[in-house]
């Protein structure tokens, strides 16, 4: 009798155990799928919120209706407007991301001579087009005197208008 007590005992405190391991495992997996439900969740926020950044970037593309229908007329448009110290309007012919940084540093350009400079050799220098890979993409150098020393852009098509875009000074 006294065996079947300690083998009900044990046997006893072997399912209690179980039980409880078994209890913990269904409460493990129930805070996996809270977790999971809370992490897509977030995902789920993070790529509706990038979908809208990309589609409120194709509309400003859209409506951008600054620069040339050469790379080269866009340059001019914009040493033009340099020219004439808008540099509202010359931070325009930049591509969509970089117009409010470049509307900031654009004038700065002005007070440490950068524009001037770059004024002349537009004017008194020479331009070499060079193209990329595909038809979308230009680069152009500006050199004076035969420096090797210059200005050099790069331009890039906007699609939606036709309109070449300054993408890196």
């Amino acid at each position: 009798m006294k065996n079947k007590k300690i083998l009900y005992g044990i046997l006893g405190t072997f399912v209690l155990l179980f039980g409880i391991l078994y209890w913990l495992g269904i409460i493990g997996f129930w805070a996996d799928n809270i977790k999971g439900y809370w992490q897509r969740k977030s995902n789920q926020e993070y790529m509706q919120e990038q979908e809208n950044k990309i589609d409120n970037l194709i509309q400003a593309y859209k409506e951008d209706k600054y620069g040339g229908d050469t790379p080269q007329e866009t340059l001019a448009l914009f040493v033009d407007a340099l020219k004439k110290g808008d540099t509202d309007l010359a931070s325009k012919y930049f591509v969509v991301e970089k117009q409010d940084g470049m509307l900031k540093k654009l004038p700065q350009a002005f007070e440490s001579g950068g524009a001037k400079s770059l004024i002349d050799y537009y004017y008194n220098g020479k331009l070499i087009l060079i193209p990329f890979e595909n038809d979308d993409m230009y680069s152009i150098r500006i050199v004076k005197n035969g420096k090797k020393v210059g200005f050099n852009f790069k331009l890039i098509l906007n699609k939606q208008t036709h309109k070449w875009k300054i993408l890196d000074l």
